[in-house]
């Protein structure tokens, strides 16, 4: 829906004679906020009849999204703190050093590349171990996590079926399990 705003300014005055000029600035109500300080000139230095609009409009870009979701593979990143004068490390890095030299190059380079990673990775874990988690567990049983995940599942098997009956079994499915949920957890407090 496209609205049209019309702004009165007092371009200039002529004995006692108020001269008014309407400028029509046609935009969107959401873009409304965006233009400022508008005004409109109409003089004899323009060579016809048409009148200038000079505005102010803020433009920038927005973040569309809110915060990144976080994937289980980016979670368990190297602990790095270990690093720092550590002589652990300089004894598995000879370790890796062997192990390396242990590959064989007769294999593919696809399968040769997956060795070399996998003892990398290894060594990696190792040596420095994981981060710890940097929110806190909020369900410690265990059970509920199995449910959760669960319940997570069918919540994305419900949105991506297009048959009704099936979409009804698995609502179905989840409802129960969000009532073994809320039962474990009422039974918790």
């Amino acid at each position: 829906m496209r609205q049209v705003i019309e702004l009165h300014k007092t371009v200039s005055t002529r004995l006692k004679q108020a001269m008014r000029q309407v400028i029509e600035l046609h935009k969107t109500r959401r873009s409304r906020h965006l233009s400022t300080n508008a005004r409109s000139y109409v003089g004899t230095t323009l060579s016809s009849d048409h009148k200038i609009v000079i505005t102010t409009f803020e433009l920038g870009c927005r973040k569309m999204w809110g915060k990144t979701k976080h994937t289980t593979n980016s979670r368990n990143k190297a602990n790095i703190a270990n690093v720092v004068n550590n002589h652990e490390c300089r004894a598995k890095y000879q370790q890796l050093d062997t192990r390396l030299g242990q590959i064989y190059l007769d294999n593919t380079p696809n399968e040769t590349w997956q060795l070399v990673k996998r003892v990398i990775v290894d060594t990696a874990k190792e040596t420095l171990g994981e981060t710890t988690r940097t929110r806190p567990n909020r369900t410690p049983d265990e059970t509920i996590t199995n449910l959760s995940t669960q319940q997570k599942q069918l919540r994305i098997r419900i949105d991506n079926t297009r048959d009704k009956q099936n979409k009804l079994k698995l609502k179905q499915e989840r409802n129960l399990i969000l009532h073994q949920i809320i039962k474990r957890v009422a039974y918790r407090i």
